[in-house]
């Protein structure tokens, strides 16, 4: 049975460690699977909620290899008053001048390479060892995939990537972003987990209730949404779901709006019962190669109403739905969205989510995914 190693800086919780668990799940049927963290990974990892193989990180490989490593660490977590992952103390000022950290690193990974016989990468492309790895794996003469995440933004200088035996990407807008020598690709987007419990919610017919689903960070643009929320609606309600550097400031800001909701860090597994209250997401992100948050919209029979980002645009093709608003603007175009929402029928809003659901069933259900993911793996490894 051959060994696929799937790599990539996989952490805790995302859009990225949901999909590592579905690849990883999906490839187990035919091949040996692990996967290896270039950042800090815990066992709350949601790589395991799909996938019971092997998952690590480097920084607890080279934690067990190395006495010192592990000494500093321990010190550093310690000093830090034990927060965060303790593997991420790995990486610290004293290893790093001292213990040559990013060397052993570089060695162990060398190591792996000759160790499994054929890899997926799942990163930006712009990730620390995304060159690296392609070169070593190109020297032992095997084969890589490369999942594209992030937004492509400009013709990537590295000559490494020409390498690359296929590339998957979430979108054609993400793909014409790369402009390479030798750029085989494939399109496979992302799907629900809960694509069962998400297709048995009943459809729309109101707008009153609406959904920020995601990390609370600037680049996702929830700060303005929210803003705008406040100074704007009255008799609507606002559900903020996820957690982030944010959160405690905008918590404290908007606490006496009684028709704003932050319900922090809900499980993927749990996000049907957001859904089933809500009837509108709202997309505000700058950058995206998904979202995620979309296809679960989407599954639910969720009105959405998004900023032209990652494979929003190709996702919403030929359906009703066609609410779009620019983030950098002063948000008029999402005033004149909200006016016309608010002024559909219900009939005409049943018609927009039946339709997204639709979009969802033919393109993104669960099963037709991982056919992609099998087929395109299988053509490249064997």
């Amino acid at each position: 049975m051959k060994k696929i190693l799937i790599i990539g800086p996989i952490g805790d919780f995302g859009g990225r460690e949901l999909m590592t668990g579905f690849i990883a799940n999906v490839l187990s049927e035919i091949y040996h699977v692990e996967v290896c963290s270039t950042v800090a990974i815990s066992n709350k990892t949601q790589v395991k909620e799909f996938f019971n193989g092997p998952v690590y990180g480097i920084g607890g490989l080279l934690f067990k290899k190395y006495f010192f490593i592990k000494l500093l660490a321990y010190i550093s977590y310690f000093k830090s008053k034990k927060k965060g992952n303790l593997f991420a103390y790995c990486n610290n000022t004293f290893t790093r001048r001292f213990f040559n950290y990013k060397e052993k690193e570089a060695k162990l990974l060398k190591e792996y390479v000759k160790e499994f016989d054929g890899f997926i990468i799942n990163a930006q492309l712009i990730s620390e060892y995304s060159a690296f790895l392609i070169d070593e794996i190109s020297k032992e003469g095997k084969k890589v995939i490369y999942r594209t995440t992030g937004t492509i933004k400009h013709e990537h200088i590295y000559q490494s990537l020409n390498k690359v035996d296929l590339f998957i990407h979430h979108s054609m807008a993400n793909k014409n972003r790369l402009h390479l020598e030798n750029h085989h690709y494939d399109i496979i987007d992302q799907c629900s987990f809960i694509e069962d419990k998400l297709l048995s919610i009943e459809t729309n017919q109101k707008i009153n209730k609406f959904l920020l689903l995601g990390r609370l960070v600037e680049e996702k643009g929830s700060v303005k949404i929210i803003d705008w929320f406040n100074k704007n609606s009255t008799d609507d309600e606002l559900f903020i779901v996820g957690d982030g550097p944010l959160r405690k400031e905008l918590v404290e800001r908007y606490n006496k709006n009684p028709k704003i909701h932050f319900l922090g860090q809900v499980p993927s597994r749990n996000l049907d019962r957001i859904f089933n209250q809500v009837d509108c997401l709202i997309i505000s992100s700058y950058e995206e190669s998904g979202p995620l948050s979309g296809v679960e919209a989407m599954a639910a029979g969720k009105v959405i109403v998004s900023t032209r980002v990652g494979a929003m645009m190709e996702r919403l093709e030929n359906t009703l739905n066609n609410f779009w608003f620019d983030i950098h603007g002063n948000l008029e175009d999402l005033d004149a969205i909200y006016l016309q929402l608010k002024n559909s029928s219900a009939e005409e809003v049943l018609a927009i989510s039946q339709s997204v659901r639709t979009a969802y069933l033919e393109h993104h259900a669960n099963e037709k995914i991982r056919k992609k993911y099998s087929n395109a793996v299988n053509l490249v490894f064997n």
